[in-house]
């Protein structure tokens, strides 16, 4: 196996692992002696830190009319110039569906579908009201503006349908503070 070398601007922690200082391993007992062995840092897109913020316009609920190619905007946002945005989950609403609710829900960054996130939709059945959760973990840049479509694909309608966006910002200055210059390195 041959040996692989780091460039110059890893973080110090990670060049000395490539020199072989590996850290002590984990002992029970460093707890009690607030010991920061035991020290986790977890990335600040996995879990929001104490700085961050949370999204202030989360839901929006609206009429989609009746008609195929009828398309709304349920929720816009823009994000900060300084700060990186994390969406977390988006949730999607449809109130008396029927077997023929055909809606897809988009979400976009700068009006293009973001991949992964560009049809959430839901299959026909027929229910007072529904929701579905979608997870998972969407980065945001910078000053990006966010927004969520939704478009009816077939003549019937109309229905009350809606979304909800959960997530945080935090910015740039902290998040270099916090974790590193190399923690918004996309």
């Amino acid at each position: 196996m041959a040996r692989q070398t780091l460039p110059d601007n890893f973080p110090h922690d990670i060049k000395g692992l490539q020199r072989g200082i590996l850290p002590a391993p984990y002992n029970p007992a460093d707890l009690a002696r607030n010991s920061t062995r035991a020290l986790q840092i977890v990335p600040w897109w996995e879990t929001k830190p104490p700085q961050g913020t949370d999204f202030l316009e989360v839901q929006k609920t609206i009429a989609l009319a009746a008609g195929a190619g009828s398309v709304v905007t349920l929720l816009t946002f823009n994000l900060p110039d300084s700060s990186w945005g994390v969406i977390k989950g988006v949730s999607i609403f449809a109130d008396a569906t029927t077997v023929n609710t055909d809606v897809d829900w988009v979400l976009r960054f700068n009006s293009g579908p973001v991949p992964g996130w560009n049809n959430l939709t839901t299959f026909p059945r027929v229910s007072t009201n529904l929701s579905i959760d979608f997870s998972g973990t969407v980065v945001i840049p910078p000053g990006t503006t966010v927004e969520v479509t939704a478009a009816n694909n077939n003549a019937f309608g109309p229905w009350n349908i809606g979304v909800m966006v959960t997530g945080w910002y935090l910015s740039a200055s902290d998040i270099e503070r916090i974790y590193g210059d190399m923690a918004t390195g996309y």
